[in-house]
């Protein structure tokens, strides 16, 4: 999770090894992934966002990370000096995982895998999202830590 281009591009990369249509369901950062793929991405029928980020056309990772309140896990992050955000322990457990069985969140919490600060903090806008040009849905969880409260996302017809 180093850049948004280097996901899109390994996600494009699985695609491409696929056979058969592929409905894509993404996680918070993930949804900056699969919004990004391009009209081009193979085998890609439709999207599934899960308390995900789903960029506009001009939006920024940056703008929106800073769009709205806090989520309540924010407090959790803490930044390495190679430029990577990870989710301290306990943090981890009551903010990312609070639903998981404690033992188990605890071993989540010591193999996470950290992100890129600069990628939250990007100003690159997005392009043409995918979820104008592919059937697409959004759970939105109202208890989630983690992401920042979304706009309304109104799907166009597909």
């Amino acid at each position: 999770m180093t850049s948004l281009a280097n996901e899109v591009a390994r996600v494009r990369q699985v695609l491409g090894a696929r056979n058969g249509p592929t409905i894509l369901v993404a996680h918070s950062f993930g949804g900056a992934v699969i919004t990004q793929l391009g009209k081009d991405a193979p085998n890609v029928v439709g999207l599934v966002y899960e308390s995900a980020f789903a960029p506009d056309k001009g939006e920024t990772m940056k703008g929106l990370i800073n769009g709205g309140p806090q989520p309540a896990g924010a407090a959790a992050f803490r930044p390495d000096q190679a430029g990577f955000l990870w989710l301290d322990q306990d943090g981890f457990v009551k903010f990312f995982a609070p639903d998981v069985d404690p033992v188990r969140a605890r071993v989540m919490a010591a193999v996470q895998q950290p992100i890129a600060a600069s990628e939250f903090l990007g100003e690159e806008p997005f392009g043409e999202p995918v979820w104008r040009l592919r059937p697409s849905w959004y759970l939105v969880t109202d208890n989630d830590q983690m992401v920042p409260r979304l706009r309304n996302v109104l799907w166009p017809s597909a």
